[in-house]
C-alpha cells in the first residue's frame, strides 16, 4: 500500500466543505422532528443523570431504618481548616442525597428554575452544574441508603 492509497481511505482527508455541510444538514434533519421542549427535556435528563445510571436522579433524603449517616468534612489543604464547597452525594439508587438540616439549602441546586429559583436555566447555556448538588459550609452529615454511594466535591 502506498501513501496515496492511505490518504484516499481516510474519511477525514476525503471530506470537502460541501461534504461537511451536507453531513451537518443531515444531522440537523434527524433532530428536526423533536420539539424544542423535547430537546430541552433530553438536555435536563442528561444533566441530572449520574454517571453509571440511565435515569435522572432526584433530590432525596434517606429515611429508612437501614440508612447510614455519613459525616463529611472538607478541608482546605493550605490552611487545614474546613472549607465551603459544592457536593453531590449519589446513592446506590442514582438519587442525589441531601443533608436533612443545612443552613445553605436555600442555595442548593435541588429544584427547577424558574419555579423554585434553583438550578440551571432550562434551554440556556452555559450549563454550569451537573447533578443535584448542595452547598456545604465545610462539614455536614448526610444519610444514605445501604449500598455504595459516590461523593463528588467541587471547590
Amino acid at each position: 500500500m502506498n501513501s496515496d492509497t492511505n490518504h484516499r481511505s481516510s474519511p477525514f482527508l476525503a471530506c470537502t466543505p460541501l461534504a461537511v455541510a451536507l453531513a451537518f444538514l443531515s444531522a440537523s434533519a434527524s433532530t428536526s422532528g423533536q420539539t424544542r421542549q423535547d430537546r430541552e427535556q433530553a438536555d435536563e435528563d442528561h444533566i441530572h443523570t449520574p454517571p453509571g445510571f440511565t435515569t435522572p436522579g432526584k433530590p432525596a433524603l434517606a429515611t429508612s431504618a437501614d440508612a447510614a449517616s455519613v459525616a463529611l468534612t472538607f478541608v482546605e489543604s493550605s490552611s487545614g481548616k474546613p472549607t465551603p464547597c459544592r457536593v453531590n452525594v449519589v446513592g446506590p439508587d442514582g438519587q442525589f442525597y441531601q443533608p436533612a438540616n443545612n443552613r445553605l439549602s436555600q442555595y442548593s441546586l435541588t429544584g427547577h428554575w424558574p419555579a423554585t429559583g434553583k438550578g440551571n436555566r432550562r434551554g440556556k447555556a452555559p450549563v454550569r452544574y451537573f447533578g443535584r448538588f448542595f452547598y456545604s459550609p465545610g462539614s455536614t452529615t448526610v444519610k444514605v441508603p445501604a449500598g455504595k454511594s459516590r461523593i463528588e466535591v467541587w471547590k
